[in-house]
């Protein structure tokens, strides 16, 4: 019988870079030196399930990584740039089949406007990465947004005055 794996193999890299077209962003892998991760944020899913956001630093990239309280990786990525297709941010698996919505934003940026036809639009305020953790300077944040994880949310970021601000590499 042939050796499967070489095709097992080859499917996980297609569905790798299926995934850094799609985000934009690096995919988390095991084989990867990440820095030491600094939990940012912490709450309860609409389900009713924790979950936490922890951020890290892999060769000069910001890693931003939704967990379980034990650690488990539900979705992330490192090394955050536009390009086509633009992928600032990341639309990611959380506990119990749930979709958060999270990435970072420059200092400017102090408000966040998810908007989706048929929705109202939903603000929420950007929070600055801790100086002390070894992070880029600048700002993230994190939701969960009402109704059907099939929705697709626009993310802007907006400054104080509320005009959008241009994203940065991470």
């Amino acid at each position: 019988m042939p050796d499967s794996r070489p095709r097992l193999q080859a499917a996980a890299a297609l569905l790798a870079a299926a995934a850094l077209a799609v985000t934009g962003c690096a995919v988390h892998t095991a084989s990867g030196k990440l820095g030491k991760k600094v939990v940012l944020d912490r709450g309860l899913s609409a389900q009713g399930r924790p979950w936490r956001l922890t951020a890290s630093e892999q060769g000069g990239q910001l890693g931003l990584f939704l967990e379980s309280p034990s650690g488990y990786d539900y979705s992330g990525g490192i090394g955050f740039r536009p390009g086509p297709p633009p992928g600032l941010w990341l639309e990611g698996s959380g506990p119990h089949g749930s979709i958060f919505y999270y990435g970072p934003a420059p200092t400017a940026a102090v408000t966040v406007r998810l908007s989706s036809p048929g929705r109202a639009a939903i603000r929420l305020p950007t929070r600055p990465f801790p100086r002390r953790a070894g992070l880029p300077p600048g700002r993230y944040f994190i939701t969960q947004p009402p109704g059907s994880i099939n929705l697709d949310w626009n993310v802007t970021l907006l400054d104080a005055a509320g005009r959008k601000v241009a994203f940065a590499d991470f």
